[in-house]
């Protein structure tokens, strides 16, 4: 059975992309560099998780575990500074936008009132 939300997910991420890429062209763009790293990191981990746990699966050791061991484990540390780089960025920009605008009260939710 289909979401029923399917439609209007889709469209409320449609309507803030097409508000982000007219509205704010610097922050689209370094949001969409962010997102291909991001899916750089997930590709590199998936991998480095199916080596890793492949070499374990045998169970004995290879040549090859502790590069691939390396791999899994600094693909998280990877995750982890890219969380915190994003929500310093996107920190960043919302802090530049409101000096430049002026900030805007927000309700005790943090949305716009």
């Amino acid at each position: 059975m289909m979401d029923p939300y399917f439609y209007r997910n889709r469209l409320a991420r449609r309507y803030y992309l097409d508000h982000v890429n007219l509205k704010h062209k610097e922050f689209a763009a370094w949001d969409h560099k962010i997102q291909l790293i991001y899916g750089l990191v997930a590709i590199t981990t998936a991998v480095s998780a199916l080596l890793f746990f492949g070499t374990l699966g045998g169970r004995f050791p290879s040549v090859y575990t502790s590069t691939f061991e390396t791999l899994f484990v600094s693909s998280f540390v990877a995750i982890a500074v890219f969380v915190f780089v994003v929500a310093r960025g996107r920190r960043r920009f919302r802090e530049l936008w409101n000096q430049q605008h002026g900030s805007r009260p927000t309700n005790n939710r943090g949305s716009d009132v």
